[in-house]
């Protein structure tokens, strides 16, 4: 453990701070969320490539297209 570095408050080398164990809590909190990051950025890949066709061919063929 980190003695020195325990409940410190943010600052620019600890963005938001670090817990009791002297960790920092911005690299903690990416950590556990990188799956749910990654998940996201493949759906909007998806979207992104579902939609943007979509979008093309009712903005430029109208009528029943567009409906």
């Amino acid at each position: 453990m980190h003695f020195e570095k325990q409940l410190k408050p943010p600052s620019f080398s600890h963005l938001l701070g670090t817990d009791e164990s002297g960790r920092d809590i911005l690299s903690r909190l990416l950590y556990g969320a990188r799956i749910s990051l990654a998940l996201a950025v493949v759906v909007l890949t998806i979207a992104f490539f579902i939609g943007v066709p979509l979008g093309i061919c009712a903005g430029y063929y109208g009528g029943k297209v567009d409906r």
